[in-house]
């Protein structure tokens, strides 16, 4: 028997995003094309909905990594791998966590090979864009807010320097 432990979160402020039911279905009809002669089990962690993914201090992420550290899952699959991490050094620090217990990673929507080279590099440079993603939202959001402030039209939170 395989246990597969499926990690799905959105975030609040990407609503176009896949919801936590897409993914959750799609990773386990992947598993099962891809695992067809094996019995599945299937762990699901999904209860990080509008947690970011700057930072591993969710607690369905961390529920997950427990499971990983005491040897309950053969494999960890998440819909896209920005769904583990944002960061490179937090995505990094997982993988090789799971690596050293021997829990396959596996993501739906980007197909790398991690028993190879070639693979393990693809799987971080997606990591690295991410990251990317992450800190141009977070900058596009900050500019919106001072460009609001700048003009009298602030909606609340914390005035920009200078305001």
């Amino acid at each position: 028997m395989l246990t597969v432990g499926i990690y799905a979160r959105k975030s609040v402020y990407r609503n176009k995003s896949d919801s936590v039911q897409v993914q959750i279905k799609s990773c386990k009809d992947y598993a099962r094309l891809l695992y067809h002669d094996k019995e599945l089990t299937f762990k699901i962690y999904d209860q990080d909905e509008g947690f970011s993914g700057k930072n591993t201090n969710r607690p369905s992420f961390q529920a997950l990594m427990h499971d990983v550290r005491s040897g309950l899952l053969n494999v960890v699959m998440v819909y896209k791998l920005d769904r583990i991490s944002r960061s490179v050094k937090d995505f990094s620090d997982t993988y090789e966590e799971m690596y050293s217990h021997d829990i396959a990673f596996l993501s739906v929507k980007e197909t790398f090979d991690t028993s190879t080279p070639i693979g393990r590099t693809v799987m971080y440079i997606l990591a690295a864009f991410a990251q990317l993603e992450r800190e141009n939202t977070s900058e596009r959001v900050s500019d919106s807010m001072a460009a609001l402030g700048a003009s009298g039209k602030w909606t609340g939170g914390r005035l920009p320097a200078g305001m």
